[in-house]
């Protein structure tokens, strides 16, 4: 064999070599790069439900809470359960939904229960035996819960009309 040969060789080699070196590097920097971005998902998923927070971004603030009605939520002590026992098709349903909603990310104490009387007949029913609910005749004729909240704590009850919605 020539000596020109020999050496065209070993450079050949090298060069394979440094070729090899840096597609290991890039991949490495690929599998690198994947499990950084999956670990700062993760860190900033489990910081977003540990520091959970609201906003009303609403010009007027209609989904803001009082800064009584604050306090009142933060300092209770024991669960209060909360009954909305309107019909998920009636006009201020959501309304009413989402302000429980915010009462519940305001306070652990807040336990809600949402039944639809015309969807779970039976759990309305366990519920207005329970406590004393009637039926009402809405205008258009449905007959509903003749309230739209009821809440629980022990043996206190209170109950919020449709009217008091208003």
């Amino acid at each position: 064999m020539p000596p020109d040969s020999r050496t065209n060789t070993g450079r050949n080699c090298t060069r394979f070599q440094a070729a090899g070196a840096r597609r290991f590097q890039g991949r490495a920097n690929v599998v690198v790069s994947s499990v950084l971005v999956v670990l700062i998902t993760l860190m900033a998923n489990y910081l977003s439900f540990r520091h959970y927070h609201r906003w009303d971004w609403t010009s007027e603030g209609l989904f803001t809470l009082s800064p009584r009605t604050h306090e009142l939520l933060t300092s209770l002590d024991t669960d209060i359960d909360v009954y909305l026992v309107l019909s998920s098709g009636e006009s201020n349903y959501q309304d009413v939904r989402e302000l429980l909603e915010r009462y519940r990310a305001e306070s652990q104490h807040v336990v809600l229960h949402f039944v639809d009387p015309d969807r779970e007949p039976s759990e309305y029913q366990l519920i207005a035996e329970r406590f004393g609910l009637a039926r009402a005749m809405l205008a258009d004729g449905s007959a509903a819960a003749d309230v739209a909240v009821v809440m629980s704590n022990g043996d206190r009850v209170w109950k919020i009309t449709r009217d008091d919605l208003v």
